[in-house]
């Protein structure tokens, strides 16, 4: 192994050290085993379900004696393969570590991914370290979300396709796995080729026999290729849904749920809950989740619930920019809505890596891939979408950082540089 592959190897170690120690330092203060709460409960439940051979469902649901269609796969999954190899002694422990692990790996990949985009190992390390240190990263590992595999998958795709057009299908089948952990990446298998195709679109004009249409046509043919792998894992996942409850496709019965809790009186207007989500219990004049249950099933439920959110949306049009404007705000505006020394802590974190990255943006933009660039693009308006249709939080926000962090990290690069130059110079 050369310097620079030995040096590449430190670097990625060191980040990884870093993102776990902080986890852990996280972890400990809250109680590294206390027992998980929201999704995290739910995914533990699936897993400890499948790791003791009783199949894919979710016990302490309304549908506890039926397979269930809500939470993704990949996730619970995942967990399950390590509480199977290490026992179900502490399952809240194992998956909090596991989670953990992950988000340091995440932050390694990071550093490896800004190595390529901005070719400056200074900029990669501060990606990598901010990603380390991320307060919404460190906060979803701890509590165990389902964030870090995604992120991991993800990160994943995008370093496939540093080796030419020819790994797209390799990239885009990574992704694919990822669509079974968070199923609204499924918008990227539409995404990717539009923005593909705004990039090569002017060789159309000049016909099939030009230097340009043949350049274009092994980007075109590969990431064609890609989509149809990145689309088999959720395909699959569909057919046994189908299986279950005889719709097609299904991804996740949460997503009636997900839908009208984020589209309704109470997040449509200023205040509390704007762009937010609700549980639809809270809606006022709706019927109880513990009602609908004991007449419908879980598919069932989920698009009564979507016809509700459509309902609610047909009937207050005018309404349709300040909820939208109300979810942008509380996904991507890093205000802490809930002020505490840790909310206003993480705000000032996110304010900064945001300027960072628009910065670096700016500078290092044309330098970069045209890979890099059309996936980036269509993740982050795969990323958006979502927020705009369901609803807003730092949660759904942060996957798209990762993909910030190299142009973050060569901005701090850059502003290092030029001050060392200024102050060389002034002496």
């Amino acid at each position: 192994m050369n310097m620079s592959g030995r040096k590449i190897l430190i670097c990625a170690a060191a980040i990884f050290c870093l993102g776990l120690t902080a986890g852990l330092a996280v972890s400990f203060s809250r109680g590294i085993s206390r027992p998980m709460s929201s999704d995290a409960f739910y995914y533990l439940s699936i897993a400890k379900s499948l790791a003791a051979g009783e199949g894919y469902a979710l016990r302490q649901g309304f549908w506890p004696d039926r397979p269930t269609m809500s939470r993704s796969p990949g996730w619970p999954f995942a967990v399950a393969v390590v509480l199977r190899v290490f026992g179900p002694a502490n399952p809240d422990i194992a998956m909090r570590l596991m989670s953990l692990a992950l988000h340091a790996a995440a932050a390694a990949m990071v550093f490896a991914l800004a190595a390529k985009v901005t070719g400056n190992m200074a900029a990669a390390f501060c990606a990598g370290a901010m990603m380390a240190m991320h307060p919404a990263g460190l906060h979803l590992a701890d509590e165990g979300a389902s964030e870090p595999l995604f992120i991991v998958l993800c990160l994943a795709g995008a370093l496939s396709m540093f080796g030419g057009w020819k790994r797209a299908p390799a990239a885009a089948g990574l992704l694919g796995a990822a669509t079974l952990v968070r199923p609204n990446l499924i918008l990227f298998a539409a995404l990717w080729p539009i923005a593909l195709i705004a990039k090569y679109w002017p060789a159309a004009d000049r016909g099939p026999d030009s230097e340009s249409w043949k350049r274009a046509a092994g980007p075109v043919l590969a990431v064609a290729a890609g989509i149809v792998l990145f689309l088999i894992p959720s395909t699959l996942w569909a057919v046994r849904n189908w299986r279950v409850c005889g719709s097609f496709p299904v991804l996740s019965t949460l997503q009636g749920q997900t839908f009208y809790g984020g589209n309704n009186a109470l997040t449509a207007r200023p205040g509390e809950y704007w762009g937010y989500w609700v549980f639809p219990d809270a809606i006022p004049g709706e019927r109880s989740m513990r009602e609908l249950a004991a007449e419908m099933d879980e598919q069932a439920v989920s698009e009564y619930y979507m016809r509700r959110g459509l309902e609610y949306l047909r009937s207050n049009a005018g309404q349709w920019p300040a909820l939208i404007a109300g979810k942008l705000l509380r996904a991507y505006a890093p205000v802490p809505w809930k002020p505490t020394a840790a909310s206003v802590a993480a705000s000032i974190f996110r304010w900064i890596f945001y300027g960072l990255a628009a910065r670096g943006i700016i500078e290092i933009w044309r330098n970069t891939s045209l890979a890099y660039r059309t996936m980036f693009l269509a993740f982050a308006a795969s990323n958006v979408i979502s927020v705009a249709v369901f609803w807003g939080c730092a949660r759904f926000a942060f996957p798209l950082d990762p993909f910030l962090a190299p142009f973050a990290g060569a901005a701090v690069a850059a502003i290092w540089n030029r001050a060392w130059l200024h102050g060389h110079w002034a002496m």
